[in-house]
Parts: C-alpha cells; sequence; structure tokens
C-alpha cells in the first residue's frame, strides 16, 4: 500500500476535521516551499525523523550517458 498526495488529503482532513481543500492547499504549499529550499541548496530537517538535502555528483565525461 502506498500514500499518495490524494489520500494524504483525506486522512488529514478525517483527523484534524479541516475541509480537504484547505489541507490540499497547505500540502501543495508545503511541497512548493521544500522544492524551493532544495533547489537553493539547502538542507530540510523534521527532528528526529527525517532530513532532505540535495547533493551533485560529478560523473565526470560519461555525464549524461547510459552503458
Amino acid at each position: 500500500m502506498s500514500l499518495n498526495k490524494n489520500k494524504m488529503v483525506r486522512e488529514i482532513g478525517r483527523r484534524t476535521r479541516l475541509k480537504n481543500r484547505d489541507v490540499q492547499l497547505m500540502l501543495e504549499t508545503l511541497i512548493d516551499i521544500w522544492a524551493e529550499e532544495l533547489v537553493a541548496g539547502s538542507k530540510i530537517e523534521l527532528e528526529n525523523f527525517l532530513v532532505l538535502e540535495t547533493q551533485t555528483i560529478d560523473r565526470g565525461e560519461h555525464s549524461g550517458t547510459l552503458t
């Protein structure tokens, strides 16, 4: 079983009694903010749970080729 955005919206709405459209707006805004921070090279950390950060990998002269 996987948890997609629609399931998250419904479950958060059920648990908080917020309207699903309000939950969806909050979730989409959170994703936008996280994406902007990651693109800017920042790290996102939810203490004792999750750390998100980007990493640049130099693949040398074979960059972009599949072998």
